[in-house]
């Protein structure tokens, strides 16, 4: 038996302890997955280029127009079979991915041929960044402690982008973000005011401060869990 066939690829009511609600539960957008993290533009664009540096050169050696745009079609159907690669591979990791909010964690179940389960314990989150894409989609990326974080090559595609040290967990591709984000932000909130409750401790802020309107493509500061325990 595979040393991953013990890993769950969703995480249930009976899964979890007594007493622990789940508050919201999605899988990814492919199509936003492909755009982003899989970089489909970069693919359109890279043979986009060789196709008009194909036509370019032929118009410049004296060939005709007609010769030019045969040129450019050879790169067709390269382009085509790459750019269906990519959204095949965005379709699996999307299809074999579940984002699982609870009032005490935050569960990430992904990976295609090899699956990977993180579990974020929510009192452990330092802070969240929101990105909002378009459609209504986007991205929430969450701060870890230094302790116990994880490396960028186990989160791929789930860790925020040019975070490589320390590597930053994202829920990615979120429809409804709005929505999501409203909900994992109350999460946090109350985490944060139970652990300061065990701790004896008060919150002078609270947990989740509003965050300014990011623009789309840009991350924004969503507020940050106080306090923060050590990773699980």
């Amino acid at each position: 038996m595979s040393e991953f066939s013990d890993i769950p690829r969703e995480i249930g009511a009976a899964d979890l302890p007594a007493g622990e609600t789940v508050l919201w539960r999605g899988k990814p957008d492919w199509r936003h997955l492909a755009l982003e993290a899989f970089g489909a533009p970069w693919v359109l664009f890279y043979f986009v280029g060789i196709g008009v540096w194909h036509l370019a050169t032929t118009l410049h050696d004296g060939g005709t127009r007609a010769q030019a745009l045969a040129d450019f079609s050879v790169v067709l159907m390269p382009m085509a079979l790459a750019l269906s690669l990519v959204c095949l591979l965005a379709w699996l990791s999307a299809r074999a991915t579940v984002f699982t909010v609870t009032d005490r964690r935050l569960v990430m179940c992904y990976g295609v041929a090899l699956p990977a389960l993180i579990n974020l314990p929510l009192d452990t989150i330092e802070a969240m960044r929101v990105r909002r894409g378009f459609a209504g989609r986007g991205d929430l990326a969450f701060t870890l402690p230094r302790k116990g974080r994880l490396a960028f090559h186990q989160l791929w595609p789930y860790a925020r982008p040019w975070h490589l040290f320390p590597a930053s967990p994202m829920m990615r591709a979120v429809p409804r973000i709005e929505e999501v984000k409203v909900i994992v932000a109350g999460a946090l909130r109350v985490a944060a005011e139970r652990e300061a409750l065990r701790l004896g401790r008060t919150i002078d802020a609270p947990a989740v401060q509003p965050a300014p309107v990011a623009q789309p493509g840009g991350y924004g500061p969503h507020g940050a869990a106080q306090p923060a325990g050590a990773a699980a």
